[in-house]
């Protein structure tokens, strides 16, 4: 056993780079010989490797004695077990050891130590019952030379003895435990073996070792990747020893639930049963059969492992479990996310619940800065930085989160190649990406949006934390948007808007320069670490100057009087304030005291009054921290723990009610779906067999028997229903519906087959009732025309045979009543019967009333209130009567009134009364005529009242109802030509003066409505139409534009050389460019890529582009570059085209070139004055070459020839270049002259009436173009 401990400590010595082959040889050849001495050179290198591994020589003697006295010893033992005790003079007997306190006490929180095994006793047992030892590792520490040790071949001695747990009787005597280090440690067995010369290089040495430096081992990546066991030397038995093997094999993460699921793995909460604590668990789903998924969340542990700070999620271990899952556990931080505690404005599970302030999430920032510059100088890039990555414990802890996407500055990224994302179907700008783009697009630096995944460093990070920043200020990220496309594009393109402004803080002025230097476009503006944003973070709190701010000396004072508010009055009362202070102190302290207990008594009695429970409870433990035995605080104190200990309970069970009512509801919904079908099955089945009733009556014969099928699956439904909501009364009653349906139907079905006699003879009376009343109707009909007409004769011979027919049809009909009234199942028939009786009845009191009989009418009436068939009608009929008896006395009298109202032109009292008269008598056509000749007067009349009175909205609709009633009378056809005459006449005056006005005092929101109102009814008005176009002119106007009216114009030439025939056209109403487009301007083109843009260039142009060889840019670019303010030229119609696309799409209206009549409308003829005359040359008829500036033979900036000039304020239109237009049929045409020509050719081309067809690939150096903006468009 001496020989194998020894073998294993001289072994982690030599690989860790303490030792070379040599000294382990010659302890292997020392301790093949028992009864040799122990060399001096031996416990060097053992106190050597005790060293390293972090004991002492003498811990390492207990050890081995420990180890030694608990196994058999033979003879060759002895000499080594008292040389180790020589090194331990201090160690008790290892056959008595000494009680050890063994309980672990786990604190978590930012501020203390975090707990881990002690390196002495981190271990932890695999599936296969081999031992694991997992040592700590550090993250870069280039100061030790010491040289990284691969996690698999690293254990500590002692901890053999701590988790073996052998028994007081050893292993069973002959039992041969021997070590095996194969596979785990290759070069340890390579040494045991008395193998080659081995050295580790040592690979710490570097001074500017980081993480870059993969501090994986690749064996150890291989295995976690192939599934073998991650960590640790394996101890095997020789013999199968069942107790030993079942001692030795323990699980030690017992998973108790999940605590959230991503796509890629699920987080476990689990206990570490070695150390007593909870702890988070990570498990890679599919259990990380993708390799490269597998390599991603092995980098994740082991970057995040490395990064060693309070502020940053430690990592406890690595491995995979029994379902070969990888996963790896971390520290459980028991709190929400930043971005929870944003929306809650409070800390989690505080029990103040005070709300949170702008301060305190600044505190909490600083945490984070901390955290970042931590990881930064290890050379890690976390790429992923938002609130949801950062949480927050109950007492204020800070921890950053979620390494998965951490970058290594320097080294290669595997991520950069991979799965490529759809941005246009993703909708959660909040969500991070994994893929050729990553991160998360609200918090993405414009770097890292562009996918320039070699750019990103530590300033990138930044930019992150100014994004965070941004939202704890205005509550929500810089840039948002309604897909991640959309914001992507803002981060690279846009501004943010300052956060105070965002949120109507304007004092947060120092906060928003703070903010925008971390939101740069440039890396190299933002801040270049994050301790400096950290350190101007510390100074605005400090009520320091923060460098990103600009300050005048007034603000500086201020803000140096701000932090020193004792020295500003110290020099003015120094000597009174130290006399006083002596004498005063005592008192002042007592009263300060006593002041500040009144102050937070109030401030509860305040919160209390607002049911703020948790600001009262503070205020009232502010009292008793001042004053403990202060009984009114502590008496409101408790109060207020009931109150709110009785609100947790009611919570609870408010809780604990809504899931039972959601349960009762859950049923209650499955109870309604049952019903509903029970109800459907239920109307079917009665359909089902009223329809066979229904062809059984019509056939006169019954098929088959009663069928109950259709019941039954019903009655199954409504069933379900009822035990699933017996408390419903509409399920209950349906169920009895049921039953009592199909009993009522099965009865009525039996009763038919006995019955169809009886409706057979009920059917032929009640169709000779019917033939009666049909016969009688028509007589009774014809009656009552007669006495429309007034002739008596005729209504006496009518009505003899219908009071005959009626008696036959009413007999008739009650008769086949009596034979049908006990037949359950015909109702139809037995209804058609007794509404025959009812019909007669009201037949023979229509023809008592007729006769003036009104007291017979009655009694027929009353009878048939005794059949009670249609109550409407039988009320229609008694009203009818009793109206015919008002008729008789007031019809006449109504009659009269009306024609005298008329004829006194009160048209409302004369519509009144004949309309009383209509409701007397409805029939009567000349009533209704004399109301429609009332109507008609009476909108006359207030249509030459408006007229007179200027109102002519109202007028114009008084016409207009008037027109309804004109009903082809003559009279009134010619009264409604004259006032529309009339209206025409006087409603344009009236709007030209009105509207006039208006645009003179600028009262543009007048203007309009009179402009609107005026040509609804004069459309054709060219007052008007004049009128419109000054409107426009000045109120619309844009700058550097002049309005082209929509009028009429005389344009083209005589002359067949000027190619352009004499005509006259009337252009769109639109604006045209006072100036021509400059280099300047187009450079803004060429910048912005509008070459490359093939959105900008149609078919054609595209063609055009194809030709074009080298950099594409317009003609003799550069030289032209000289001359900002110059025309561009040499650019062909199809760049002209593509320029006024781009320049739409950047300004949000529509730009184009001007047609060839547009700009010879616009270069010869004063645009505001409708009366002016077309010129020849913008400024007159007569040529002047001086207005050209033609003596400098070169171009200048536009506008430079300032009599170059049209009246409506249009320069350059006859010289500088030549402009292109289009024409008829896609035709390009060339205008003006340039300032390169001669005098003769200046002449000649500058008249505006000369136009050249041009091709529009043409580049000429002296040809441009000036734009047209089309009014009421945007693009």
């Amino acid at each position: 056993m001496d020989q194998r401990l020894l073998l294993y400590l001289f072994g982690n010595a030599l690989e860790r780079g303490l030792l070379d082959g040599s000294d382990v040889r010659r302890s292997i050849q020392f301790l093949s010989q028992p009864d040799a001495a122990l060399d001096e050179s031996i416990w060097q290198a053992l106190d050597t490797t005790a060293e390293a591994l972090g004991v002492s020589v003498p811990k390492c003697g207990m050890l081995a004695s420990e180890l030694v006295g608990a196994l058999p010893l033979d003879d060759s033992d002895t000499q080594l077990m008292d040389a180790l005790l020589a090194y331990a003079p201090n160690i008790e007997d290892p056959g008595e050891p000494a009680d050890e306190d063994t309980s672990v006490v786990v604190l978590d929180h930012p501020d203390l130590p975090d707990v881990q095994a002690d390196e002495d006793e981190l271990v932890r047992e695999d599936d296969g019952g081999t031992l694991a030892f997992d040592p700590p590792q550090p993250a870069n520490n280039p100061d030790k030379t010491a040289p990284d040790v691969t996690v698999n071949e690293f254990i500590y001695g002692d901890a053999v003895d701590t988790h073996l747990n052998i028994t007081d009787g050893g292993l069973a005597p002959g039992t041969d435990a021997t070590l095996d280090f194969s596979g785990k440690a290759p070069s340890l067995a390579r040494h045991a073996a008395g193998g080659k010369k081995a050295r580790r290089k040592d690979k710490a040495a570097s001074t500017d070792a980081t993480l870059k430096d993969d501090p994986r081992d690749s064996s150890t990546l291989a295995g976690i990747l192939a599934g073998e066991d991650l960590v640790g030397t394996s101890i095997k038995l020789a013999n199968d020893d069942s107790r030993a093997s079942a001692r030795l094999h323990k699980e030690r993460y017992n998973v108790e639930r999940e605590l959230a699921r991503g796509g890629m793995g699920k987080v476990l909460i689990a206990k570490d049963s070695d150390l007593g604590r909870s702890v988070a668990m990570k498990v890679m789903l599919h259990g990380g059969q993708n390799k490269d998924m597998a390599l991603r969340f092995v980098e994740e542990a082991q970057v995040t492992g490395q990064l060693e700070h309070p502020n940053i999620i430690p990592i406890y271990d690595i491995g995979r479990n029994k379902a070969n899952e990888l996963y790896f556990t971390m520290k459980l931080v028991r709190g929400r996310t930043l971005e929870d505690v944003l929306k809650s404005k409070r800390l989690p599970n505080d029990p103040r619940e005070r709300e949170l302030t702008l301060r305190d999430f600044l505190e909490i920032f600083l945490k984070v800065c901390d955290g970042m510059a931590f990881a930064h100088s290890a050379g890690c890039v976390h790429r992923d930085l938002k609130p949801a990555n950062i949480m927050i414990g109950g007492f204020g802890e800070v921890q950053i989160m979620d390494w998965g996407l951490a970058k290594i500055v320097g080294a290669p990224d595997k991520r950069a190649s991979g799965l490529k994302i759809d941005l246009g179907n993703l909708t959660d700008s909040k969500l991070t990406m994994d893929g050729s783009l990553m991160g998360t697009p609200s918090y993405m630096p414009p770097e890292q949006a562009r996918g320039e995944i070699t750019r990103i460093d530590q300033r990138s990070d930044v930019y992150s934390l100014g994004a965070i920043l941004y939202e704890l200020i205005a509550g929500s990220p810089p840039f948002t948007g309604e897909t991640v496309w959309e914001v992507l594009k803002k981060v690279r393109e846009e501004e943010p808007v300052p956060p105070s402004e965002a949120s109507e803080q304007p004092h947060l002025r120092e906060l928003d320069a703070v903010v925008l230097r971390c939101l740069e476009k440039d890396r190299d503006d933002r801040y270049q670490s994050a301790l400096e944003l950290a350190d101007d973070i510390r100074a605005y709190l400090s009520g320091k100057a923060v460098s990103a701010a600009t300050y005048s000396p007034l603000q500086l004072m201020k803000k140096w009087a701000g932090r020193n508010k004792l020295l500003v009055g110290a020099a003015a009362a120094l000597v009174v304030a130290v006399t006083g202070a002596l004498l005063t102190l005592d008192y002042l302290n007592a009263r300060e005291v006593e002041t500040s207990i009144a102050t937070f008594l109030e401030e509860g009695k305040q919160q209390l009054e607002k049911g703020n429970l948790s600001d009262a409870r503070s205020a009232y433990e502010k009292v008793l921290a001042l004053a403990q035995d202060h009984e009114e605080a502590a008496k409101q104190r408790d109060i207020i723990l009931v109150e709110m200990a009785n609100a947790q309970a009611q919570a609870r069970a408010d809780a604990e009610q809504q899931a039972r009512d959601e349960a009762r509801q859950k049923d209650r919904d499955r109870a309604d779906t049952h019903h509903a079908e029970a109800k459907r099955l239920l109307d079917a089945a009665v359909k089902s067999v009223r329809d066979q009733l229904d062809d059984a009556l019509k056939d006169r014969v019954l098929r088959r028997e009663f069928d109950p099928s259709g019941f039954v699956a019903a009655s199954s439904e409504v069933n379900q229903a009822y035990a699933l909501d017996k408390e419903n009364p509409e399920i209950d009653a349906t169920r009895s519906a049921v039953t009592a349906q199909q009993q009522a139907l099965e009865l009525e079905w039996n009763t038919l087959a006995q019955s169809l006699g009886r409706l057979i003879e009920a059917e032929t009376l009640t169709n000779a009732a019917r033939n009666d009343i049909d016969s009688a109707r028509e007589a009774l009909g014809k009656a009552k025309a007669a006495r429309e007409r007034r002739d008596e004769t005729s209504v006496s011979e009518l009505i003899k045979p219908v009071f005959a027919e009626l008696m036959a049809a009413m007999n008739g009909a009650r008769r086949a009543e009596a034979l049908l009234e006990d037949i359950a199942d015909v109702q139809a028939q037995y209804h058609q019967a007794r509404e025959a009786s009812f019909d007669s009845l009201l037949m023979l009191a229509d023809l008592s009333a007729l006769q003036g009989d009104f007291n017979q009418a009655t009694t027929w009436l009353e009878q048939a209130r005794g059949t009670p068939v249609d109550d409407k009608r039988l009320s229609a009929a008694e009203e009818e009567l009793r109206r015919r008896k008002e008729e008789a006395g007031n019809l006449s009298q109504h009659l009269e009134d009306g024609n005298q109202a008329y004829t006194a032109g009160d048209y409302d009292k004369a519509i009144a009364h004949f309309e009383s008269a209509a409701a007397l008598r409805p029939d009567d056509a000349s009533i209704a005529a004399n109301i429609r000749r009332c109507q008609f007067a009476k909108r006359v009349s207030r249509a030459e009242a408006n007229m007179t009175d200027k109102q002519f909205v109202a007028a114009h609709a008084m016409l207009a109802e008037a027109e309804q009633f004109v009903e082809n009378q003559p009279e009134r056809l010619d009264k409604i030509e004259s006032l529309r005459r009339e209206f025409s006449a006087k409603v344009t005056p009236y709007y030209a003066t009105a509207l006039r006005a208006a645009i003179n005092d600028v009262d543009f929101e007048t203007a309009q409505r009179l402009l609107s109102e005026g040509l609804r009814f004069a459309p054709d008005a060219a007052e008007l139409r004049d009128l419109e176009i000054a409107l426009i002119a000045r109120r619309d106007k844009p700058e550097g534009m002049v309005l082209l009216p929509a009028r009429t114009f005389a344009i083209g030439s005589k002359d067949a050389a000027d190619n352009n025939p004499e005509r006259t056209v009337t252009p769109e109403l639109c604006y045209i460019a006072m100036y021509e487009v400059t280099v300047e301007d187009y450079a803004d083109f060429v910048d912005a890529k509008g070459y490359d843009d093939a959105s900008l260039w149609d078919a054609q142009g595209q063609a055009f582009l194809s030709t074009l060889r080298g950099t594409r840019t317009p003609a003799q670019w550069d030289a032209q570059l000289a001359l900002p303010k110059a025309p561009v030229r040499g650019v062909s119609l199809h760049e002209a085209q593509a320029y006024a696309r781009w320049l739409s799409r950047s300004s949000g209206r529509t730009y184009r070139l001007p047609s060839d009549e547009e700009w010879e409308v616009a270069a010869r003829y004063g645009l505001e004055n409708p009366n002016s005359v077309a010129s020849l040359y913008p400024w007159g008829n007569e040529w002047d070459g001086g207005k050209l500036m033609l003596e400098r033979r070169h171009l200048a900036a536009i506008g430079t020839a300032v009599e170059d000039v049209t009246p409506s304020g249009i320069y350059d239109m006859a010289g500088s270049v030549s402009e292109w237009t289009l024409g008829a049929e896609a035709l390009a045409f060339r205008r003006g002259a340039s300032v390169m020509m001669d005098q003769t050719l200046c002449a000649r081309f500058g008249r505006c009436v000369k136009r050249t067809q041009t091709s529009p690939e043409t580049r000429s150096d002296d040809l441009g173009f000036r734009l047209v903006m089309v009014i009421g468009q945007r693009e």
